[in-house]
């Protein structure tokens, strides 16, 4: 055999040896993984990474009416502090490290509170802190807006807020600062 064959076989050996591992690897993962995606938990009793379990003492679902959810939250509130008990809040579940999770806590479902408004003359948008990326976007493309920056995505700007929150430009016809006050 030639030097110029014996060369070209070893190479290919070498490639053959370093991608047949891998590409091993990802035939069995593919051939043993379900079909179907795990589900998301449901509110307060676990995180995104499911490492983190809970059972929350009950989960109250937020009104989506902005005057209806501040009068139900008061009264839980009140509740939740003359009961000594305490108040977790949950959204779309992207958070991980159980820091929106509390053993026994109420969970207060924010996924509800999700309407919008949109003021035309001072290109603001009034979202509720369970409003989805999947309802805005079309809300505002509707509308004739579009977003020119996206700041990290999130299915939820209840989780999204507050460090991301501070983007600027979001939409294309100039919807003021990402965020002004919740």
């Amino acid at each position: 055999m030639s030097k110029k064959k014996i060369i070209v076989l070893l190479a290919l050996t070498v490639i053959a040896a370093v991608v047949a591992y891998p590409a091993f690897f990802l035939a069995g993962v593919w051939l043993r993984d379900g079909s179907v995606p795990l589900q998301n938990p449901s509110a307060g009793t676990n995180d995104a990474s499911h490492l983190n379990p809970n059972k929350p003492s009950e989960v109250v679902a937020v009104a989506s009416d902005p005057a209806e959810a501040e009068r139900q939250l008061s009264i839980l509130v009140r509740r939740a502090v003359a009961e000594h008990r305490h108040i977790s809040i949950s959204g779309a579940d992207h958070s991980m490290g159980a820091h929106t999770i509390y053993p026994s806590a109420i969970v207060i479902d924010m996924l509800p509170f999700n309407r919008m408004s949109l003021d035309e003359q001072s290109h603001i948008l009034t979202v509720g802190a369970g409003a989805r990326w999947s309802q805005i976007i079309p809300y505002l493309d509707h509308r004739g807006y579009s977003v020119a920056i996206m700041p990290q995505v999130r299915s939820n700007l209840f989780d999204f807020l507050p460090p991301q929150a501070k983007s600027q430009d979001v939409v294309a016809k100039r919807i003021q600062n990402f965020s002004r006050s919740f």
